[in-house]
């Protein structure tokens, strides 16, 4: 089962979704999407993505203070309540078995820091493997193959108003995608105390907000 988080993505990863999706339904491979449910609300209507979250809290994502709570909350959290109800994993924790994980870590730079953090970890209901990993992948090898499938390259993942963003990928964001980002400063501008906005402070090459 490969489960995908219902996130507000950039784009050129919304564009690239479907297509991805079928072409794992072309080849046998089940697929969900989930999304995280809030259960309790601050503030009214209720919400359930990160954007609505935001905009109805008048706040910014915690990444933008720094903190990285929304993979945990809007990604992480949606799967693992996915999992524990899904009867397959029911089952094999009923027998005493673990449910096995596939990471996507390559063989690259940036993803051998990533595995770094990772080796060791046992977890009581998972047991993680890395097949990229174990077959000696680097991400051009991986970008190699999925060009081969005849599946458009992808790009870096992210939403579209991600504080990570370079200023090449916020330029190419479409006008109502920006007014968005501008809404959405708007409204936590009131709050904000210790950051200016979605980059947080201003330096030489790009403002705060």
């Amino acid at each position: 089962m490969t489960l995908l988080a219902a996130m507000p993505e950039q784009p050129h990863t919304r564009r690239l979704i479907p297509v991805f999706r079928q072409w794992m339904d072309d080849h046998g491979v089940p697929n969900e999407i989930v999304e995280y449910q809030a259960r309790f609300f601050k503030h009214w209507p209720p919400y359930t993505s990160l954007l609505d979250a935001c905009l109805t809290n008048g706040t910014l994502p915690s990444i933008a203070f720094g903190r990285h709570s929304c993979s945990a909350r809007h990604k992480i959290s949606p799967q693992e309540k996915w999992v524990k109800a899904w009867p397959p994993a029911r089952h094999a924790w009923a027998s005493g078995r673990k449910v096995m994980r596939l990471i996507g870590y390559d063989c690259s730079a940036r993803d051998n820091q990533r595995y770094s953090h990772r080796m060791g970890h046992v977890d009581p209901l998972f047991e993680y493997r890395y097949p990229l990993r174990e077959w000696g992948f680097t991400r051009e090898d991986c970008e190699r193959l999925i060009a081969d499938e005849g599946l458009p390259p992808f790009h870096k993942s992210s939403c579209f108003f991600c504080s990570g963003m370079q200023i090449s990928e916020v330029r190419a964001l479409p006008r109502d995608e920006l007014r968005l980002i501008v809404l959405l400063e708007a409204r936590a501008a009131p709050r904000l105390r210790t950051v200016e906005g979605l980059w947080r402070k201003s330096t030489k090459k790009r403002p705060g907000q």
